[in-house]
């Protein structure tokens, strides 16, 4: 089973996929194959910490944002490793610092 064409659409998902409320972050994923969705776990994490979260043997997720600071700015990394001919790959890493005043 080969997971490039997730890879790339995961990717893209995290670039919005941090939305603010007064206590964390929610992650949302969305894999997809062959035009399918075959996961899409969401996941909040308090700020400041880690958050994990496996979808069978398909990918595990691990993200953290930290807290915001005076102007709304919170530095979000994620890792994602996917599975692929029964083993797990090594991990996609990615971070974004985004400022969080402006999501609503």
């Amino acid at each position: 089973m080969k997971f490039n064409h997730m890879i790339a659409v995961a990717s893209i998902a995290f670039s919005t996929a941090a939305v603010a409320d007064h206590s964390g972050v929610q992650f949302e994923v969305v894999l997809m194959r062959d035009g399918k969705v075959v996961a899409s776990p969401k996941v909040m994490a308090e700020f400041g910490k880690t958050v994990a979260l496996a979808q069978g043997q398909v990918m595990k997720f691990e993200g953290s944002a930290s807290v915001p600071d005076a102007e709304g700015n919170s530095l979000t990394a994620v890792k994602l490793y996917l599975f692929e001919d029964g083993e797990m790959r090594p991990p996609q890493e990615m971070s974004m610092l985004a400022n969080l005043a402006k999501v609503q």
